[in-house]
Order: C-alpha cells, then structure tokens, then sequence
C-alpha cells in the first residue's frame, strides 16, 4: 500500500467528514485502508456518529480492534462489519512478512470481542510466503470457520513491481516472468514466482481449494448457525444472517464458477512452460508488447526495480517511471 499510496497518512477534517455523511444514505462504507489508524481522530469522529443513526462497514487493522474500548466505540457509531487483514494464522509467516502487531494467538479473543458486539467480519489471508507449506491452505479455512468469519478473500502473494518483495524474487531468480502485469492472460490466481515449500500448481490448486472450501454449504452452516451476538445487542445475529447470507451464496458461485473453473486455464499454461523449458528453449514469452512509458500505472514501467515515487522540485511527491 505504501509503495503505491506513498507513506503518509491524510485525514479529512472530522466535521466535513461527518456534513457528508449527513447527505448519504443508510448504509456507508468507508473508503478507508485502516478506519482506527488515528485513535485520536476516529475517536472524535466516531463519538460524533453516535447520534447519526447510520451503519457502516469500513477496513480496520488487527492492532486496532484488539482495544475493547475501539470495538464498542465503534460498534455505538454503528459499525456492522469489518474487513480485516490477517495475512496468516502462522506466526512464523507473521514474523516474515514484519506484520508483528498480528499475533495468531490472540485471533481467537479479539474475533469473539467483535462477534460479541455485533461487528461482522471479512478476513483477507495471503498464500506463498515462502514460510508456507503445502498444509496451510486447510488449515487457513478450518480457522475461519471456526472463527465464525462472515466472510474471507483468499490472495496469493504478488511481486507487484517497485516493491521490496519484486526486487528479492528478481535477485533470487524466482521470477517466472519479471513483466506479468503485461500479460494478457493475467489473473489473480496466477503465481508469477517460484515458491520455496511448494509448486507453483500446488499453490494454485491450494488457492483455489480454499475458496471452495469455505465457500461450500457446509462451511457456511458451521459458521451461520452459531450465535454471534450477547443479549445486549438484540437483533445482530439476525441482521447478519439476512444480510451476509445472499453475499455467501454469490461467493460460492463465484468460487466454483469463475475461481475453479480458471484452474484447467492455468494448467495448461504450466505445461507449456514446462514443455518449452525441457527443450532447452527461452520461457515462453505469453506477453503482449511493452507499453510506451506513462504516469497512469505499473503498465507503463520500463525499470520495475526502481522507486514508484520521487519528489518534483516543489516537493511533490509524484510516480517515477525511468528507463
């Protein structure tokens, strides 16, 4: 985030923040990476929603809800659901990717604090850090379903260009194709790396089975059938049901539609690499033709290594694109 973002955090002030919500509907989603990154600030802001009568869902660090005075304080402001970044439920791989606020020990309490007060939630967790075996995939989704997730979006780790993470994988040569975000074939389940405890197929067939797997109608009875809310938040676990069930069953058709039905897509691609390789040949190169070098995005980056970002002579910060 920070790579493409830059590293600074902006607010808007609290009270034009709270003038806008005033004129939007029922139901707002905050556009927002982190909605407690600032306690000072979400603390006025949220305190000031209390009287709007509002619902919201919004994204929110693990660091942040782990205070039970941030979860009632945003649960009175009309939180509903949150998505949260896991990332992993090892701590190894927590540890490996420097996220050390997430502590897969205390995922139990703090997702019990949130269900408690009525706050449903979408975990995202991230698959082929090299700490990951072949066994994390069934038991990222047995956790899940235990945890009573409403809902979770499965990724696998991608070597996005200017990052820390392309640039290791580029001096290991663990880079299947150091220009993937050109190709015309790319998707999100496509590992452009080599893992370290697995195959690229395995990490693909992982991936795609996760979906599936929560997403199936018996993860989804586990996790629905269980009560999430105490007696002092009357009408939650109802308001949950109704509104997350019809979100799941698209989930399921997505997962085994679109997200399995790619994998036949993929493994074809494998075999044709492989193919290519035992003949002692160059990679395939399945890529369309470079781009002319441009401001609008990673499509136009000659020198992936390089820093996305540099400052203009008045400071500016602006997106680099060099030769």
């Amino acid at each position: 985030v920070s790579t493409a973002n830059g590293p600074t955090f902006r607010f808007r002030p609290a009270d034009e923040v709270l003038a806008e919500l005033k004129t939007l509907g029922k139901l707002i989603l905050f556009a927002d990476d982190n909605v407690m990154v600032h306690r000072q600030y979400s603390k006025e802001l949220f305190t000031k929603m209390k009287g709007l009568d509002k619902h919201w869902i919004g994204q929110c660090s693990l660091a942040a809800v782990k205070r039970l005075e941030n979860i009632k304080l945003m649960a009175e402001s009309g939180c509903k659901a949150l998505f949260i970044g896991f990332e992993s439920i090892d701590e190894e791989t927590v540890k490996f990717t420097g996220k050390r606020q997430n502590k897969p020990s205390q995922y139990k309490e703090t997702m019990q604090m949130l269900h408690e007060h009525g706050i449903a939630t979408w975990g995202s967790f991230v698959f082929g850090f090299d700490t990951d075996s072949k066994d994390v995939f069934d038991r990222t989704v047995e956790f899940g379903i235990e945890m009573q997730l409403t809902m979770a979006l499965y990724a696998i780790l991608t070597p996005y260009p200017g990052t820390q993470l392309y640039r290791r994988l580029l001096a290991e040569g663990r880079l299947t194709d150091p220009k993937w975000w050109l190709r015309n074939d790319h998707d999100a389940g496509s590992p452009y790396y080599i893992p370290k405890r697995m195959t690229r197929e395995e990490l693909r067939e992982g991936w795609v089975r996760a979906w599936t797997q929560f997403y199936s109608y018996s993860s989804m009875w586990r996790r629905y059938t269980v009560r999430r809310a105490q007696e002092d938040t009357p009408g939650s676990s109802w308001l949950q049901m109704i509104g997350f069930w019809p979100l799941n069953f698209f989930q399921h058709q997505l997962a085994h539609r679109k997200i399995a039905g790619g994998m036949q897509r993929f493994r074809a691609g494998v075999e044709f690499a492989d193919a290519a390789f035992s003949l002692g040949g160059a990679p395939p190169n399945l890529s369309r033709a470079p781009l002319e070098p441009t401001a609008a995005g990673f499509a136009g980056l000659s020198n992936p290594v390089a820093p996305l970002f540099t400052r203009t002579k008045d400071g500016r910060k602006a997106l680099q694109v060099v030769d």
